[in-house]
C-alpha cells in the first residue's frame, strides 16, 4: 500500500494470519527509493517465517536504519542484494577503487552501473549511504531517475490489483483518501 503522508512512518511490514501487508510512505520522489524501501520491507516479510503474526514500522528513514538491529541489518542486505545481484559490496569497493577520489565517483558510478548491468541512481543511493563520513547524497540525488512519479506507479498498480469492495464503507472511503 502507496501513502504519501509527511510524518509517522517510511514504511511498515506486518504479517497477519499469515499473510503480509507492505505498506510505504517515502519522502522521497524517485524510483530506486521506493525501490529499496519496498525490497527492504520484502526482507522483513523472510524473517520468522514461522510466525503467524508479527509487525515492523519503520519510523526512520529506512536509509538511516541501524545496524544493531539485526531485523534492520537483514532487511537492508536483503535490498542490497536483490538490487545488485548480491554485488553491492564488490560494486561499491569496485566503485571506490576506480575513482581514486570522490570528485571522480559521480562518472565512475555510471560506468560502473553500465559495465554490470544495474541501476545507476540505485548504486548512487547505496554509495551515499556507505560514504557516511563523506557528504555525497547531493550527488546521488542528482543521478536519481524522476522521470516518473513511483507513488502514482505504485497507487495505480495497488488499485488495480485490490478489491476494494470487500471492506465497509468507512474503511473503504479511508483508504482511498489515503491514497489521494
Amino acid at each position: 500500500i502507496p501513502l504519501k503522508m509527511r510524518g509517522g512512518f517510511h514504511g511498515a511490514s506486518w504479517r497477519i494470519q499469515g499473510r503480509s501487508v507492505l505498506v510505504l510512505s517515502p519522502s522521497y520522489g524517485y524510483s530506486a527509493g521506493w525501490l529499496n524501501d519496498l525490497l527492504h520491507e520484502l526482507g522483513h516479510t523472510t524473517q520468522e517465517p514461522e510466525l503467524e503474526e508479527r509487525s515492523i514500522v519503520e519510523f526512520e528513514s529506512i536509509t538511516e536504519s541501524r545496524d544493531e538491529d539485526p531485523d534492520e541489518k537483514d532487511a537492508r542486505l536483503y535490498a542490497i542484494d536483490t538490487t545488485f545481484r548480491s554485488l553491492g559490496e564488490f560494486l561499491a569497493t569496485e566503485c571506490t577503487r576506480r575513482a581514486k577520489s570522490v570528485e571522480n565517483l559521480k562518472q565512475v558510478v555510471l560506468s560502473v552501473a553500465e559495465e554490470f548491468n544495474v541501476p545507476s541512481d540505485s548504486l548512487a543511493l547505496y554509495l551515499a549511504y556507505r560514504m557516511k563520513s563523506a557528504n555525497w547524497w547531493g550527488t546521488a540525488n542528482n543521478l536519481q531517475d524522476k522521470s516518473s512519479d513511483p507513488f502514482k506507479i505504485a497507487r495505480e498498480k495497488f488499485i488495480s490489483s485490490v478489491d476494494l469492495s470487500v471492506l465497509s464503507p468507512n474503511d473503504r472511503a479511508v483508504l482511498i483518501q489515503s491514497l489521494t
